[in-house]
């Protein structure tokens, strides 16, 4: 279920008991902590994605979609069954 912000903020504000104005929080302490609480979860269930790009044999760097963090696991080649993935290395440079 999707919630829009005043939604969270009032559920927020029921669960502290803070529910007659004048508010003992802030609409933007509450909705600091919302965003707090939503970067913490991030961390332990992180949302996940794939997605296929083309590679040629000349390229060594390719453009990532827009919002990548990071890169999980690289199936190479696409399509074998069971699937084949790249062992992971660090950043040389």
């Amino acid at each position: 279920m999707a919630y829009l912000r005043y939604e969270l903020r009032a559920l927020c504000r029921r669960r502290l008991g803070d529910l007659t104005s004048p508010y003992t929080w802030s609409d933007d302490q509450v909705n600091q902590w919302i965003n707090d609480a939503i970067a913490a979860y991030s961390i332990h269930f992180p949302r996940h994605r794939s997605t296929t790009i083309a590679c040629s044999d000349d390229d060594r760097s390719y453009q990532m979609p827009a919002g990548t963090i990071s890169i999980i696991s690289v199936e190479y080649p696409d399509g074998n069954d069971p699937p084949t993935y790249l062992y992971q290395r660090e950043l040389t440079h």
